[in-house]
């Protein structure tokens, strides 16, 4: 068997295969697997939803507009769109575990820390740092 019949008989594996190392890649070296670890979904999030945002977290690695943010008095919630599940479990970070680092530039930012894991940071928008913080009630201060 040729090396070009063996591939068409195997793409359909294979891509799929390839995706999901990506993806657990990817979680794992930006963190997000390790932050989940520490922070699990222990219920699901009732309050809004601001769904298809972006960030960004250890490494420059992107999550460009993959990011599911949920709100209630409680905490954050994370998750990502579906095709990216693969090694990014949802979390449940409380209030007072996050601080936020205000970035000026170009695009004004900030950025997330997290007192369980401090060496994950997450890069926001400012502006979608400030949707946050009016959604949470006063819970969440931008620094």
């Amino acid at each position: 068997m040729s090396f070009d019949r063996l591939m068409e008989s195997y793409t359909p594996i294979l891509i799929p295969l390839f995706w999901f190392f990506i993806s657990g890649l990817v979680a794992r070296m930006s963190g997000w697997k390790a932050l989940a670890e520490v922070y699990p979904l222990l219920s699901d999030p009732t309050g809004p939803k601001l769904r298809f945002q972006s960030a960004s977290l250890r490494w420059s690695t992107n999550y460009t507009g993959i990011v599911h943010f949920s709100i209630d008095s409680q905490g954050l919630y994370l998750s990502v769109f579906v095709l990216f599940k693969i090694g990014h479990p949802p979390m449940f970070i409380p209030w007072s575990e996050i601080r936020s680092e205000s970035r000026a530039g170009l695009i004004p930012s900030l950025t997330l820390r997290f007192t369980r894991k401090p060496k994950v940071p997450m890069t926001i928008s400012r502006a979608l740092g400030e949707r946050l913080a009016a959604m949470s009630g006063g819970r969440f201060k931008i620094a």
